[in-house]
């Protein structure tokens, strides 16, 4: 596994996929977000691991599918 990927965290940042600009997936960068705190009647779900689709990537490239 990458590095950056099983990084450990602060207890009050999560791990993000973040866009860094539109064009192409070398523009996605794993970077650290504030963890956000839930509302009353709101949970907090914990992702382990999650897929890229089509509509990620257009999304990304800044496409309408």
């Amino acid at each position: 596994m990458d590095k950056i990927l099983s990084m450990d965290v602060e207890k009050n940042k999560m791990k993000a996929a973040t866009i860094i600009k539109y064009g192409g997936l070398s523009n996605i960068r794993i970077t650290q977000a504030p963890r956000p705190k839930p509302k009353a009647n709101e949970v907090l779900v914990k992702v382990i691991c999650s897929s890229v689709n089509y509509a990620n990537v257009a999304h990304v490239k800044a496409n309408r599918f």
